[in-house]
């Protein structure tokens, strides 16, 4: 039998606040319309921890003291003159996990709710993904990303473009990491009673029949395939995009029959 000796080697304090609002629109015998809104924030800080540790891929992430749990830490890149400098110490750039989520439901009940038309609305922000993927095409060994070739109105190469295509830029993540903020349609769907006649001709006491359609649009300033990706699950509160393909848009049938 091996015992082991576990000690706790810091501390996480997380701190927030959560509201949901309930409304109903109309109220009528042949009209119902129901709204819900919630908002939530969050805040993580490690309170103590006596020194960093690296996790995740190539150690852009740390789980530091003072700072967000798994936070992003990166050597700042910039470009001075024609020289790309890569800074000497690696500085606190965001964080992977959302720090506001929020939610708009509404629910339209028609013909004595014989039809029902249910919509969901998401939020997410406040938090970073690195595009490995952009990474990968825009190092010199390969450079097929689209950003080193964005011009000017002079057609000079930006300023981006060429960091983005310098080997010693295009190394580091730096210029890789975007603002992950984003609202999704989540969700639509339509749920219509079967009429007794048919119903009664399938043997069944009463039935409904729905259309779900899933994931319809994604606003979002986030330059990759998707800003929900994450090629790494939730190991180590990670959030990256490699090669990944994007939460996917879905329609779906169901037919209900009680007997």
């Amino acid at each position: 039998m091996c015992i082991r000796d576990r000690d706790n080697v810091g501390e996480v304090k997380n701190s927030g606040v959560e509201v949901a609002l309930d409304a109903t629109l109309l109220d009528r015998s042949d009209l119902e319309w129901s709204t819900r809104l919630t908002y939530s924030h969050l805040t993580s800080e490690i309170t103590e921890l006596a020194a960093p540790i690296a996790i995740g891929g190539r150690g852009l992430q740390e789980h530091r003291e003072g700072y967000p749990f798994g936070a992003y830490f990166m050597y700042p890149v910039t470009l001075e003159g024609d020289q790309v400098v890569v800074a000497d110490e690696r500085e606190f750039v965001g964080q992977p996990t959302p720090s506001y989520t929020g939610a708009l439901s509404s629910t339209l009940s028609l013909f004595d709710g014989r039809v029902r038309i249910y919509g969901l609305l998401e939020y997410m922000g406040g938090h970073k993904t690195v595009n490995y993927t952009e990474t990968y095409q825009c190092r010199t060994a390969f450079g097929t990303c689209k950003a080193r070739f964005e011009k000017d109105a002079n057609g000079n190469l930006t300023e981006m473009a060429r960091l983005k295509g310098d080997p010693a830029a295009n190394f580091q993540s730096y210029h890789f990491t975007y603002d992950a903020d984003f609202a999704k349609l989540r969700q639509v769907s339509v749920n219509i009673s079967v009429p007794g006649q048919w119903t009664r001709y399938l043997g069944a006491a009463s039935g409904d029949f729905g259309i779900v359609a899933s994931n319809l649009f994604t606003i979002t300033d986030y330059p990759g395939t998707d800003p929900e990706i994450n090629s790494q699950g939730r190991e180590n509160a990670s959030q990256r995009e490699f090669f990944s393909a994007g939460v996917p848009s879905a329609l779906s049938f169901r037919l209900s029959l009680v007997y």
